[in-house]
Formats: structure tokens, C-alpha cells, sequence
């Protein structure tokens, strides 16, 4: 009995030292990818190799890391809040302009959920309880949506341009305290919503023939395109509150900006 105990514990201190830190998880899974398949396994498996062409990169872009990919599921992490919560919401809108010329039944839509916590690492792949979360808010997400906790929301504070909706504590499989969970309110079924949107409407029933009216985008741009915008002042249509205008005369294409 002690030989046996003793051989346990030299085998545990010899055992390669388990990797744990505090990360943002991201967890991305296609809506309905069983439908899709069966309906057309071929084209299903083009859009979904098009849609990664898509992530693969924009992960890239904002400093996250891929570490689980299994069929139509993503798993990464990112060193920030900001940073995994910006990769999402241009992640979402990247494939809803890619499904914007093809009808409902066929756009390939991905739920994504966000948690922030303490993982293990081992082998390059990701363990741990807020993996686990982050793949149950994943679920409850609406195709082309995305759903992130409590944490993710208080963290990210005004740093990031979306709009979410409190969904409450929300139970989920497996996990034994119910989770806070908030909804965006951007996209929905793979449609862009929010005030932004309503906004770029307004904005291109001001411009004439030719003409590409911008609002804050004047100053983020800066001088990285070549374009003469005028202000055209403070400007207000429908319900949308004013937002200053810009135009611009330029008719080539290579000049727009969106």
C-alpha cells in the first residue's frame, strides 16, 4: 500500500505543470449546420470553407488565437475583452454581407458567445469552466447573433460600439449556477439592426448621383484615402437625431468610403 502511494506521488511530481490564466474565450458554432448538410453537403461545405476565409483572418486582425476547430465549430481566445468582443461583431458582419444576395434557407449563420475567465491550456487546446460557459452562451444566441456574461458586458464598458439587451440569469446544461447573460441587438437572423444602420440609410438618401455621404467616418479615415468632404453641418431626417455630414464628389470607385 505505501509503494503503491509512493509510486503515485513520484509519477504526479514528474507530471508537466498545468498551464492556467485569465483570457477572453470566444466560442462560435453554424446555426442549423445539420440541416445544411443534409439539405447540400457540397455547397455546406464551400460556404463554410468561405465564412472561415472570413473569421480565420479578422481572429488574426485582433490579436486572437484558434485553438479548437472541430466541423462547423471555433474555439479561440483573446488577450482582451475589447479585442474578442470587436473580432465578434466584425466576425457577424462580414457573413451577413457575404448572405446579403442569398435567401434565408441558405445563408450559413454563426451563433458566437463570450466569456471572460480562467482556463487550463494544455497541448495548445482549451479546458476549463469558462470554456464551458463560453460554448453554452454560445448556444443561446440567435443564428448571427451573439451572446456574452455579465463579465464580458461590465468590462468592455463604452469601448466597443454595440448594443445589448439583459437577458437575465439564464440556466444552462451542466453548469451549476445560472449564468447572466446579454444579447446583442445588431444582428439578427444574419440582418443588420441598431442606430448605426438606420443612420447609413440616412446618410445615402442625402447624397446626390455620385456623391458618397459619410458622417464620423470623415475623422477615423483621416488622410489613409484620398477624398475632398465638404461638411455639409448637422443633418436630420425621420426619426434619426442629427449627425454631421460630409460629402464627397468623387466618382471612382476606388475613392468610397464606407
Amino acid at each position: 500500500m505505501r509503494r503503491s502511494a509512493e509510486t503515485r506521488w513520484r509519477r504526479n511530481s514528474y507530471a508537466e505543470p498545468v498551464e492556467r490564466w485569465l483570457t477572453t474565450i470566444l466560442a462560435a458554432n453554424v446555426a442549423e449546420y445539420s440541416r445544411l448538410m443534409r439539405a447540400d453537403e457540397d455547397g455546406t461545405l464551400k460556404a463554410l470553407t468561405a465564412c472561415r476565409a472570413l473569421i480565420d483572418p479578422l481572429m488574426a486582425e485582433h490579436r486572437g488565437r484558434i485553438a479548437n476547430t472541430a466541423g462547423d465549430s471555433v474555439r479561440a481566445e483573446f488577450p482582451s475583452v475589447a479585442e474578442g468582443l470587436s473580432c465578434a461583431l466584425a466576425v457577424q458582419r462580414a457573413i451577413a454581407m457575404q448572405n446579403a444576395d442569398l435567401p434565408p434557407g441558405r445563408r450559413m449563420l454563426f451563433r458566437i458567445g463570450i466569456r471572460l475567465g480562467d482556463i487550463v491550456i494544455k497541448d495548445g487546446d482549451l479546458f476549463g469552466n469558462a470554456v464551458n460557459i463560453a460554448a453554452r452562451l454560445e448556444a443561446l444566441a440567435e443564428p448571427g447573433g451573439i451572446c456574452v456574461s455579465a463579465t464580458v458586458r461590465e468590462h468592455v464598458g463604452t469601448r466597443v460600439a454595440a448594443a445589448f439587451t439583459d437577458a437575465g440569469a439564464q440556466q444552462v446544461k451542466n453548469i451549476a449556477e445560472p449564468v447572466h447573460v446579454f444579447r446583442d441587438n445588431m444582428i439578427k437572423g444574419g440582418d443588420l439592426f441598431g442606430d448605426a444602420v438606420n443612420i447609413a440609410a440616412r446618410l445615402e438618401s442625402f447624397a446626390k448621383p455620385g456623391e458618397i455621404c459619410v458622417s464620423a467616418v470623415r475623422e477615423h479615415v483621416g488622410t489613409r484615402v484620398a477624398g475632398a468632404f465638404p461638411d455639409a453641418g448637422a443633418c436630420s431626417r425621420s426619426r434619426t437625431s442629427p449627425s454631421r455630414c460630409r460629402f464627397s464628389g468623387l466618382g471612382k470607385p476606388s475613392a468610397a468610403v464606407g
